[in-house]
């Protein structure tokens, strides 16, 4: 009550958003976590009763898309979401903070304070990356109810060491990971397709398969139907055909809880 937290007859200030506050206001609280993060700062975690999520109105549309690091997502229908690179836009940062940390004293106090300095870093760059995934994930949802994509095998794309720290930097599997949990929330359908598909090296038009692509070749010429189309675009409508032809295999039915922020 009035953003103060009663806990065993202590009462604790707290910040969290409108949206929470009026639900905290509304709602019987059932279990409540304390927890102490990297940078010293201390969270509470409330377990409240709330109302099913509510299932976003049918829709006819179905969407295939294509993750990429140039571009981080490439829809069938051409609409492409820009790769921010929320890490590598503060590799420097971290990695100058990360070589005075490792010059400092153990036990001293300036080596406290730049622990801090790089553990609030890398905080932000998570909640930035998860704040981006979210809104790009709702608006994917808001306007398809079929959403079908690759399964990537991202541990053998990590060895290849000139795009490990970019493919990591992407975070794939937590884009993913929001993916399916927000299409059981809001009663979408997310299909996955075999990652053997040779989906880069397939003709969108014609179905001629290239036997070689090099990842320099950002437009896909094929050799039968002499179409040129942008690469990740043609992967798109490739999984998308794919998918339709395949809707029995979808994830997996799960209880699937988030604790990330909405």
């Amino acid at each position: 009550k009035n953003n103060k937290l009663t806990f065993y007859k202590n009462k604790i200030n707290f910040k969290t958003s409108d949206k929470y506050n009026k639900l905290l206001g509304s709602h019987k609280i059932k279990q409540c976590t304390f927890k102490k993060d990297l940078c010293g700062d201390y969270w509470a975690i409330l377990l409240i009763d709330t109302e099913d999520t509510k299932v976003l109105p049918k829709s006819v549309n179905t969407i295939g898309i294509d993750l990429g690091i140039k571009d981080l997502i490439i829809t069938s229908e051409g609409q492409t979401f820009e790769n921010k690179k929320f890490l590598q836009s503060n590799y420097y940062k971290l990695r100058r903070l990360q070589r005075k940390f490792a010059k400092t004293k153990k036990g001293g106090k300036n080596r406290e304070k730049l622990r801090i300095k790089i553990a609030k870093l890398c905080r932000k760059i998570v909640n930035q990356k998860e704040h981006y995934y979210h809104q790009i994930t709702n608006e994917l949802l808001s306007d398809n109810q079929t959403i079908i994509m690759e399964t990537l095998n991202v541990k053998g794309m990590m060895e290849e060491k000139k795009l490990s720290r970019s493919i990591s930097d992407a975070s794939w599997g937590l884009l993913t990971q929001i993916l399916e949990y927000k299409c059981k929330w809001y009663g979408r359908e997310l299909i996955k397709i075999n990652k053997w598909f040779p989906s880069s090296k397939t003709c969108s038009n014609c179905g001629n398969i290239k036997e070689t692509l090099l990842l320099s070749e950002r437009i896909y010429k094929c050799e039968v139907c002499k179409i040129e189309i942008d690469r990740d675009l043609n992967a798109s409508i490739n999984i998308k055909n794919s998918g339709i032809k395949i809707p029995e295999v979808t994830v997996e039915e799960k209880n699937i809880s988030s604790p990330m922020k909405q």
